[in-house]
């Protein structure tokens, strides 16, 4: 039981010292694995030792193999390249978030450009001013290209709803202010068949990834 005892402990300091490594904090790495930041916590103080499946996806998120995790000598423990790595790793994720962000920004950007150039040439700016509105969409659909490549799947979710809710309150409201067809905020009752069908959508492709919190 003492051994056991021991492995356990030593477990935990691996697992403490390879997130700290990685600048990672518990609560950022629940969120990776879709547990609770109190699971990381109870493993860390070692009162309990993942299951094979999650030590798995740890070493892949602290960029070690599963052998290293469970070693109990400290001449395991990560060398200076992967711990470079390691950093290279977490430096360009940040370097992707910059990067959607200023694009996000360029598209609201080039929106209000667009409202304001058709408000100089036509001397008014009451008829261009759902152009403005439209900006959010359209950054939600720069948003959801930038998840799609660099983010988290399950954020998908999140931006298309955006997505889908801000098309139809901006359609409605252009419809009501240009066009004057009645019952058009009717069109605000399709988002919510949209949204169930997004939320099964994004749940089915993730099958197999959802674990229970524990």
């Amino acid at each position: 039981m003492e051994d056991f005892t021991t492995f356990r402990k030593q477990v935990a300091n691996n697992l403490a010292y390879y997130r700290k490594k990685c600048g990672l904090t518990q609560s950022m790495v629940a969120e990776k694995l879709n547990y609770s930041d109190k699971a990381i916590s109870k493993w860390e103080r070692g009162d309990g030792i993942p299951d094979a499946y999650v030590l798995t996806n740890l070493a892949i998120i602290y960029g070690v193999s599963v052998d290293v995790l469970l070693s109990t000598t400290k001449e395991q423990l990560a060398s200076e390249p992967e711990l470079e790595e390691i950093a290279s790793e977490k430096a360009l994720n940040k370097k992707h978030k910059y990067i959607a962000i200023l694009s996000i920004g360029l598209t609201l950007f080039i929106t209000v450009l667009v409202y304001v150039v058709l408000s100089i040439v036509f001397s008014t700016n009451k008829e261009f001013l759902y152009v403005l509105l439209w900006g959010i969409p359209a950054a939600s659909i720069v948003a959801l290209v930038f998840n799609c490549i660099w983010g988290k799947s399950y954020n998908n979710t999140y931006i298309e709803s955006v997505l889908i809710w801000t098309i139809a309150i901006c359609t409605v409201l252009t419809i009501e202010h240009y066009v004057h067809i009645p019952n058009a905020w009717l069109l605000l009752l399709l988002p919510f068949s949209f949204q169930l069908l997004i939320i099964i959508w994004n749940n089915m492709r993730a099958m197999g990834k959802f674990r229970i919190k524990k």
